[in-house]
């Protein structure tokens, strides 16, 4: 299950359904264009973006770009609704949540919802118009909303246009600079977004230029799955932030790079990597049986979580104990490591297992309680198949714990 072929198939079906969904939403644009929440401006751009041929195949970007317009269509129908918890939700989990907590003190969640309309309409255009046709003119006037994990920062990247956007916030103002190389690190674009000193530059894209190269020798297990599933690669400096990713996003990895080391770097790629292929599988058929009831012990943040958090760590921390398996049993008599890096590997591997059966006496739990279909299950099997070591290979490296 875990090669290329494998990988290819994956992504061709979430291509076949996207297309499949925006086939389907042309189809409803009749209907959708009489929503009188709508603004009228709204409606006639609409009108023409979405039979435009730049929406009509996927890529990462225009996944993002479907899930803004499914963001606006659930307000719409929350609002419908007057479902004044789930709007509170919805807003306190969006990119807007302090704005609504400001706004909340004076104002009901339905009264703020609908003046948030004119808001999502103008970044489902202005996302459109920038990131998708790059519809760019020295000093263009935009009501966009920076999306960090785009790598939005001072900058605006449009790295397949080899195009760097100078974006004054408070102007609402887009410069065009003159054509930016964005440099390739194996099969994914590097994104620099909360530095831009190129000597620091300089050493983050030799530390996962030497990441890859190790993982390509020690590991060709995991580089082969980074290789097709990870697109960009953002360094962040976010205090308490480790490394992260989104589903809305495939492919985009925020990676902290500025107090890690070069094994936890590796760590970060693989690991980030992992939530991206589980999120292919996630996008194409129900896995789990989602709600918000915090009930299964998860050990790596020993706390308690949904089945979604408990689900995701399982199926993503496995990517670490493979590394770390990989990376002891490859590097017994090589003298690239220190003695302490190896002694990481061994640590780490051992404290993957021992997480790793602990949730999963948490997922027979949630397997008794019908939270995990029998896709979601089928899945759990494939990967402890293709990554739990063979008994010799187990002792091997208990002998070096």
């Amino acid at each position: 299950m875990f090669n290329k072929t494998h990988y290819q198939d994956l992504k061709n079906k979430l291509a076949l359904d996207y297309k499949d969904f925006v086939l389907d939403f042309r189809s409803q644009l009749d209907e959708i264009s009489k929503i009188q929440l709508f603004s009228d401006s709204f409606v006639n751009e609409l009108n023409k973006i979405v039979v435009s041929p730049k929406v009509s195949s996927f890529s990462p970007k225009n996944f993002y770009w479907i899930q803004l317009i499914n963001d606006l269509l659930l307000l719409i129908e929350l609002i419908d609704e007057e479902d004044e918890e789930s709007l509170f939700d919805f807003f306190t989990d969006s990119e807007y949540a302090t704005e609504f907590m400001e706004e909340i003190k004076s104002n009901s969640s339905i009264d703020i919802a609908i003046n948030f309309i004119e808001k999502y309409e103008d970044q489902i255009i202005s996302y459109y118009k920038i990131h998708l046709d790059h519809q760019l003119s020295q000093g263009m006037k935009s009501q966009y909303t920076m999306i960090p994990e785009i790598g939005d920062n001072q900058f605006i990247h449009l790295t397949d246009a080899s195009i760097r956007l100078n974006f004054s916030i408070n102007l609402h103002e887009i410069k065009k600079e003159s054509d930016y190389k964005y440099d390739k690190i194996s099969n994914f674009y590097f994104v620099p977004r909360d530095n831009f000193d190129e000597l620091i530059l300089k050493n983050q894209k030799d530390n996962i230029s030497l990441a890859i190269s190790r993982l390509k020798k020690y590991s060709p297990f995991c580089m082969e799955a980074l290789e097709e599933f990870t697109n960009v690669v953002i360094p962040i400096n976010e205090s308490g932030v480790v490394s992260y990713s989104i589903q809305e996003l495939p492919g985009y990895s925020l990676i902290n790079m500025f107090d890690r080391d070069e094994i936890d770097l590796m760590d970060d790629l693989i690991h980030e990597n992992g939530h991206h292929y589980l999120n292919y599988h996630l996008n194409q058929q129900e896995l789990i049986l989602e709600d918000d009831e915090l009930i299964f012990y998860s050990p790596w943040r020993d706390s308690k979580r949904t089945i979604r958090g408990l689900y995701h760590a399982y199926l993503t921390f496995l990517w670490a104990y493979k590394l770390y398996g990989d990376l002891s049993l490859a590097t017994i008599d090589s003298d690239e490591f220190s003695k302490a890096q190896k002694a990481k590997f061994y640590a780490r591997f051992k404290e993957e297992e021992v997480m790793l059966a602990k949730a999963q006496e948490e997922l027979m739990k949630a397997s008794e309680m019908n939270k995990i279909t029998d896709k979601g299950l089928e899945l759990i099997e494939e990967f402890e198949n293709a990554f739990f070591f063979e008994q010799s290979d187990l002792s091997k490296i208990h002998s070096l714990c």
